[in-house]
């Protein structure tokens, strides 16, 4: 599972809900290419999730309440 803050078509982004690579960062001060970097990150946020499936048995299925 994935999901992401962005549109399907977000122009720089996304084509068709796919992630673009994001461009690189040619700042070579340490301060500002990681202030670019977590600009860029926070701005396009995507997450990946493992499925978790649960069963849930009916416990109250032969009471006559």
């Amino acid at each position: 599972m994935r999901g992401t803050n962005l549109g399907a078509n977000v122009s720089g982004e996304t084509i068709d809900g796919e992630p673009l690579i994001d461009t690189k960062t040619e700042n070579e001060g340490n301060e500002t290419r990681f202030s670019e970097i977590n600009k860029r990150n926070y701005k396009d946020l995507w997450f990946y999730s493992n499925q978790i499936f649960i069963s849930v048995e009916d416990r109250n299925h032969d009471d006559k309440h």
